[in-house]
């Protein structure tokens, strides 16, 4: 019994939820006729993590807001078992800002 809790908490959490909005969102958008529009998901810092930056739906961008000492990387190539995989040049929030700037 526990161990199916556990199961499910990893399915049914708040990040997964936002994910799959954002897709249903992008469907809807793509379904009233705007397939050239850019669908913008915003949130707070608890949806700046790999579930919800991993699964953004094409013609989306999320914008979210991150902790300073938060460790950020670009996405890389994909993986032998076909999920994503991260650039080994980690970056920080001091860093970005200044590349903006």
């Amino acid at each position: 019994m526990r161990q199916q809790y556990r199961e499910a908490v990893k399915r049914k959490n708040l990040s997964r939820s936002f994910v799959e909005m954002g897709r249903q969102l992008r469907k809807e958008l793509d379904d009233a006729g705007g397939r050239n529009k850019v669908l913008v998901l915003a949130g707070d810092g608890s949806f700046c993590n790999r579930t919800c930056l991993a699964e953004i739906p094409e013609r989306s961008v999320l914008l979210v807001r991150a902790r300073k000492d938060a460790k950020l990387c670009f996405r890389g190539l994909a993986c032998a078992h076909g999920g994503p995989q991260f650039d080994l040049q980690i970056a920080n929030s001091d860093f970005v800002r200044a590349a903006a700037a």
